[in-house]
């Protein structure tokens, strides 16, 4: 891999240095012409809370606009890790949700879906934060910006930005009438169609209403399951509403969102099966024996390498919703002071069940269900004082979060249900300061006061065993009372009943019996996240930067315990970031390059790590990260554009806590040493229109996905192409797009479970897709 690695890096970064030779190696007089044609778009980011230029910036960025993201065919915001140097954005392999990820930048995140474990990368859309993993993959649609902070954001965005911070800026509506319509066939029967209207309904309010619907056919085969049910399909309903009112000092935009999301089945394989530890020794050598029921073994249920099959017998469909609602305020009291608002409400549930052995035996499932509402109001003063010199802001920020999880078990010889209820809130003042000392050097200075606190009741009622199995019980061997079939929690009212299982009476009927207490949690903690910034803009082209940064991720507990056991928490963690990076603009604006180098500090790691009784999250051990992330744009013609983007990382933990299950000599989770990807773009004129043809490449290197090392997630390459036809009139465009254009078979991830499950399963990437794209404007 070291070799592929060496020359992979060389290669992106190489087709650059030529496109740089060709575009210097013009004739004088055509150069000229060149520049002026050629010159790179300058690019707005609100990274600091107002807007500035991308290359004026001190910080790490990579910024994308409403047309990168088209022409990249990223639909999802999960597709940013292709082009992001240290980003990891996938979804949750070892989950029942289609609607979750993990998020992790520069080596920081979460590997945990559950709401009890707070994110480690904070995502905003229109300046609301989207809290928790479940409900954190966004369609990409009528956006008009995405922004990958790196590093740790504490001061402007608050705590859980340890990693950084991913920022998507919606379309707002504007005083012209305006739309667009947008369809797509393709590869296993996708279908999909989307458009927007936006009406100026008055001289100072606009309406504008977005909407999206697809439908895919999954990618992963499965035989014994009858009808057309192959897992990953995709069933996906969105629409945004949103006004502006606008006049000379005052905007108001309001917005409401909806997005449903359902599939047949989570696109999962089993890679290994562990056939003398944890459930598979239970049914090998005690429920298939005594019942005569067949083995769980490699030989039968393992498919092949590079296969797409899943032997289940069992349908488990997922779905998810999510609703939000928001409201931001801006007044502009004068040339130098404004106030603003951002009001965010937001809804999330989520159900999915799982046969967790992918296979004929019921040897176990899985089920989760998830009811999240969150409400968030930040207020903001900013301006400028002392003729412009400084730029400053303060503000007020408020989070509350109540979430009810369950989570439903069958192992083979009984089943059991967990849950908890979990109230997360936090408030916090923070500020920020810009001062230009000079023309050429400014000095920042910020930072964020947070308290934060969470209570939660778990298992409250919810954990005790609610099946047995039964050899003599065929098809839907129910028992349910009615206070159970009216619960207001999904598991009793949705989940059928596999043969050979009696479903007995939820408490306090008899038959079920409780095998955990009720546990009562609760935590404070108060945290000050300092920031320090000196930038030096060496002339109109070059700037650098040094940069000191702060943040934490929150606390919480182990929600998933076994028997004999009491709920333990942890705390926060902690991150030092020291920074130095830089930003260049050449060749009269046709090159931007941008990099920076860092270090982090990382302390009280969350970590789960395997104890006597089961698996449990505990402050662990510390970390050092060292990285560095370089990406360049090149205009090589005014019909030529080429960039690239890297990213490395070198981590290793430190302090590690000797009793844990793990090496210190291990890697962290969800680490990838290289990242880097390559893109070309060329217009070829032709008589009545242009014909655009773009290839992208991306490189990601192999990670672990927990601390124990156990499921390696391998390497791999990847390709994205398309040709846009676009006529002279710019009314539609017609493009031919195809993912994975060379139909590799990769993996997303890899999950493991080994010393309870016996098994490891993971989810193949797509295969090659197709589509084709009719798209009018008007």
């Amino acid at each position: 891999m070291k070799n592929k690695t060496t020359c992979g890096v060389i290669t992106p970064f190489t087709v650059l240095a030529v496109g740089m030779c060709l575009s210097v190696s013009q004739p004088v007089a055509a150069q000229d012409n060149a520049q002026a044609n050629a010159a790179l778009e300058e690019v707005i980011v609100v990274a600091r809370r107002r807007e500035e230029s991308l290359m004026e910036t001190p910080v790490s960025i990579t910024a994308y606009s409403a047309e990168d993201l088209d022409a990249r065919q990223i639909t999802r915001s999960d597709q940013l890790a292709e082009s992001t140097p240290n980003l990891v954005y996938r979804g949750v392999t070892g989950n029942t949700s289609m609607n979750s990820s993990i998020i992790y930048i520069r080596g920081i995140g979460q590997g945990d879906f559950a709401p009890s474990v707070q994110p480690g990368v904070g995502l905003y859309v229109d300046g609301a934060y989207v809290a928790g993993s479940v409900g954190s993959v966004s369609e990409i649609y009528d956006i008009e910006s995405i922004e990958v902070l790196r590093g740790p954001q504490g001061t402007l965005f608050g705590r859980n930005t340890i990693g950084g911070a991913i920022l998507i800026n919606t379309k707002k509506p504007n005083d012209v009438l305006s739309g667009n319509f947008e369809v797509q066939v393709g590869e296993r029967s996708h279908m999909q169609a989307s458009g927007t209207v936006n009406i100026p309904l008055t001289d100072n309010l606009f309406g504008k209403v977005s909407v999206l619907a697809r439908t895919a056919d999954g990618w992963i085969d499965t035989p014994n399951i009858d009808g057309d049910d192959d897992f990953g399909s995709d069933e996906t309903k969105a629409i945004r509403g949103s006004l502006r009112w606008q006049s000379d000092s005052v905007t108001l935009d309001l917005s409401a969102d909806y997005v449903k999301r359902e599939s047949d089945g989570f696109p999962a394989i089993l890679t290994l099966i562990a056939e003398d530890m944890g459930q598979a020794a239970t049914w090998n050598q005690v429920v298939a024996p005594a019942l005569g029921l067949g083995l769980w073994t490699n030989e039968l249920y393992v498919p092949p390498p590079g296969s797409y099959t899943n032997y289940s017998e069992l349908f488990r469909p997922l779905e998810g919703e999510v609703k939000s609602f928001g409201l931001t305020a801006q007044w502009d009291i004068s040339s130098n002071l404004t106030f603003k608002s951002i009001t965010s409400y937001r809804e999330v549930e989520d159900f999915g069940a799982q046969d967790w052995d992918l296979s004929a035996p019921r040897v176990m499932e899985h089920s989760d269900f998830i009811d999240s509402e969150n409400f968030s109001q930040e207020l903001q003063l900013f301006g400028t004082a002392m003729d412009d010199r400084l730029n400053w802001l303060v503000g007020a920020y408020y989070f509350s979060e109540d979430t009810v999880n369950l989570n439903g078990v069958i192992f083979s010889a009984f089943s059991l249900m967990s849950g908890s209820i979990v109230d997360n809130s936090s408030s916090a003042l923070f500020g920020q300061f810009t001062y230009d000392v000079t023309d050429k050097f400014s000095v920042t200075v910020g930072g964020r006061y947070t308290d934060e606190k969470l209570d939660s009741i778990v298992n409250d009622e919810h954990q005790y065993i609610t099946q047995l199995f039964d050899p003599n019980c065929t098809g839907e061997c129910t028992a349910l009372p009615p206070s159970a079939a009216a619960s207001p929690y999904p598991w009793s009212r949705r989940r059928g009943t596999p043969d050979g299982w009696v479903t007995l009476p939820l408490p306090p009927e008899e038959g079920s019996f409780r095998i955990q207490p009720v546990n009562v949690f609760e935590s404070d903690h108060s945290d000050f996240e300092p920031y320090f910034n000196f930038s030096y803009q060496w002339n109109d082209d070059l700037m650098t930067y040094l940069s000191y940064s702060e943040g934490f991720k929150g606390g919480g507990f182990t929600q998933r315990i076994p028997p004999g056991r009491t709920v333990e928490d942890f705390g926060p963690e902690q991150a030092k970031v020291y920074e130095l990076g830089g930003k260049w603009t050449g060749l009269g604006g046709r090159v931007r390059l941008s990099g920076a180098i860092f270090r982090t500090d990382y302390t009280d790691l969350q970590v789960n790590v395997s104890r006597e009784l089961g698996g449990t999250l505990e402050n662990a051990s510390d970390a050092e990260i060292d990285g560095l992330e370089l990406e360049a744009v090149i205009a090589v013609s005014e019909n030529f554009q080429l960039s690239a983007g890297l990213g490395y990382l070198d981590a290793e933990y430190k302090n590690v806590d000797p009793f844990v299950s793990f090496s210190p000599d291990n890697e962290l989770p969800s680490v990838q040493e290289w990242q880097y990807n390559a893109s070309a773009m060329y217009d070829f004129a032709l008589a009545e229109g242009t014909l655009t043809a773009r290839l992208d490449y991306s490189y990601s290197d192999e990670f672990y996905i927990n601390a124990q090392n156990n499921a390696l997630t391998p390497s791999f390459d990847v390709f994205n192409g398309s040709l846009v036809y676009r006529p002279t009139s710019e009314k539609w465009e017609l493009a031919l797009q195809a993912r994975n254009l060379f139909d590799e078979y990769y993996l997303y991830g890899v999950y493991s479970n080994l010393e309870s499950d016996a098994r490891l399963h993971s989810t193949p990437a797509p295969p090659r897709q197709v589509i084709l794209r009719f798209k009018y404007l008007w």
